[in-house]
């Protein structure tokens, strides 16, 4: 994101979030309305879900957004937030973009839900990029490692960064009802989308942009569920409140501009089809750790920490963080996710034989959870050696 304070762009992005905030709630395009979809008041966004709609319904939520700006300032662009590269623009601390307010005709059933406080939460920009550095969050690793991985349903695994992005900002964002109301909400999906794209644009020659492309992706046997609806989950109403639309689609919406990518070394489709895998992840993940967990006791966004504490050395601990965005209970959509399973690569300075030690926090107060409360099982594989042809 190359937008400077003051310029051109900063100043039409400002007022078109202006102008979407200042009309009333019930407007089709009022920033509220919008905002309302991805939890508080409709609960209709998609994480972790049964179908692999977390990317499709965000690529098409994105889209509805820009448009409400352009009837603001016709032609702005809805630029994306790089966090992976450990920045953050000084404008994300300055109106309209750190701040926003529930209507007062909102206000009552919002507090109800959240407890009193009804204005933005969000971290000082020095905590957010100490967030994103941790590191034992393997970020970002996972972009570039979802990138390079050519077989659908790869993309969705984009949601692991995506969450860590989101508890990186912590307040509003770090909560699946309230994170859309925070204006940098906006900003990262659009990196997300990037994110997509690009892996579009990589995993074949041309590009994957067509259902025939996408079809080609999918492993042997698995059909691409093109028809899904993002108003239901199989055959429910329970997101009846959602926009309409399905996977097929938003195979392909050019909304933002991606001439320069500024992920390192994404290769050709040429290259992944002889390859299968980077040299670089190869040698990374030839260890991959797996959690399970049951997240229906759990309120809200949790972090699963697996610890990997070696049998000759007990001092010898290398870890690695997963966070996860959940809604709590008062999230309406959460109420259907089944177990959620996180996956990434064992460090490299484990010294096996080592015992696994899984610890699961809440992240709004860091409180353990116990396993009777979030039942969990992991798995550590080796990966299969793929030599370069």
């Amino acid at each position: 994101m190359d937008i400077k304070k003051g310029d051109s762009e900063h100043q039409a992005l400002a007022k078109a979030f202006q102008g979407i905030m200042d009309l009333p709630p019930d407007h089709p395009n009022s920033f509220f309305n919008l905002a309302s979809y991805h939890g508080f008041e409709r609960n209709a966004c998609w994480h972790y879900p049964e179908h692999p709609l977390f990317l499709q319904w965000h690529r098409k939520y994105i889209l509805l957004f820009e448009n409400a700006l352009r009837s603001i300032v016709p032609g702005v662009s809805l630029p994306y937030w790089r966090a992976e590269a450990f920045q953050i623009p000084d404008w994300f601390f300055e109106p309209p973009f750190n701040s926003y307010t529930i209507p007062k005709e909102k206000a009552a059933a919002f507090e109800k839900i959240f407890g009193k406080g009804h204005v933005l939460v969000r971290y000082p920009a020095d905590k957010i990029l100490r967030e994103l550095r941790k590191p034992d969050r393997d970020y970002p690793n996972s972009i570039d490692k979802t990138i390079r991985t050519r077989d659908w349903p790869a993309p969705e695994h984009f949601e692991r960064p995506h969450d860590h992005v989101h508890v990186s900002c912590g307040g509003w964002m770090a909560q699946v009802p309230r994170a859309a109301f925070d204006p940098i909400f906006w900003m990262h999906h659009c990196n997300v989308e990037r994110w997509y794209y690009t892996w579009q644009q990589s995993v074949i020659p041309g590009g994957a942009f067509t259902r025939k492309q996408m079809d080609s992706l999918a492993p042997l046997g698995v059909k691409i569920p093109w028809e899904i609806s993002f108003t239901s989950v199989d055959g429910t109403d329970n997101h009846q409140n959602s926009f309409e639309g399905n996977m097929l689609e938003t195979l392909w919406y050019d909304f933002v501009k991606y001439e320069e990518p500024h992920l390192k070394s994404v290769p050709t489709g040429a290259a992944l089809r002889k390859t299968g895998i980077s040299e670089e992840t190869e040698v990374r993940e030839r260890y991959t750790v797996g959690v399970k967990v049951d997240p229906h006791n759990i309120d809200g966004t949790f972090i699963v920490r697996v610890e990997f504490i070696s049998s000759d050395d007990s001092s010898s601990v290398s870890a690695i963080e997963f966070p996860v965005l959940l809604g709590g209970k008062d999230c309406r959509n959460c109420e259907h996710r089944r177990n959620i399973t996180v996956h990434g690569p064992v460090p490299k300075n484990v010294q096996f034989p080592a015992t696994v030690k899984i610890t699961i926090t809440q992240h709004s107060d860091g409180a353990v959870i116990p396993p009777e409360v979030a039942p969990r099982n992991f798995n550590v594989r080796m990966r299969l050696h793929e030599a370069a042809v």
